[in-house]
């Protein structure tokens, strides 16, 4: 209860996406505290029990993130800068602003990851044309949220192999829309991009194994 997990496989494309209804029960999302950073995505799972995790931030070689990162509503990490957008968790209420928002977490954010750029907002692509991050395929990790806000997407997209040729930002979007998405914003991707599920790994790592990463964002039940 409480989640749906697709995986599609195209001949060009091995994609993951997991539904979460954040109205069910029990349900919560909890993301890196700061003594948490620099684990893989399956560590991070096993350490606080979560029944899925997807990395989370781009991140420097001290695992700090480029953008705002909250845990338990103590933020530690980079600061909301031009080209940075912050998905926030609160009680009741989950938000991702415009990347060109620089007002930082939204009052009241308890759990917060950040990414760049924004896919989606208010269902209109955003993304960045003059990004080779973008423009280039690469494997990805997304989140977004449907309009009503009930709803929470997490996509990963395997690449960097044969039958996985990973995506460009336009192409993310689309598959956020696609899902149902109405906001969405694009995590870490490359060797980073992960998804765990029940501690278990569903997707390829274009590393061939899971990389250490910053921060991660993992659904609780």
């Amino acid at each position: 209860g409480g989640g749906d997990l697709l995986h599609r496989t195209t001949g060009r494309q091995d994609l993951w996406v997991l539904k979460v209804d954040l109205c069910t029960n029990g349900i919560d999302v909890r993301t890196t505290g700061a003594g948490e950073k620099g684990r893989t995505v399956g560590s991070f799972s096993n350490l606080v029990g979560a029944v899925a995790a997807v990395n989370g931030d781009f991140f420097n070689g001290s695992f700090n993130t480029d953008g705002p990162a909250m845990h338990a509503g103590n933020g530690w990490g980079g600061g909301d800068h031009g080209y940075v957008a912050p998905i926030a968790f609160g009680s009741h209420f989950v938000d991702i602003p415009h990347h060109a928002n620089q007002s930082g977490p939204a009052a009241g954010a308890v759990e917060v990851i950040s990414g760049h750029p924004t896919l989606l907002d208010d269902g209109n692509d955003v993304g960045n044309p003059g990004d080779s991050l973008c423009t280039n395929r690469h494997p990805r990790t997304a989140v977004g949220i449907s309009q009503d806000h009930r709803t929470l997407f997490l996509a990963v997209v395997d690449g960097r192999r044969s039958g996985a040729s990973g995506m460009t930002c336009p192409e993310l979007s689309g598959l956020m829309r696609e899902m149902g998405a109405f906001d969405a914003l694009n995590l870490d991707g490359g060797g980073s991009s992960t998804l765990v599920v029940n501690g278990g790994l569903k997707n390829r790592p274009s590393d061939g194994s899971m990389r250490t990463v910053g921060n991660h964002l993992a659904i609780l039940q």
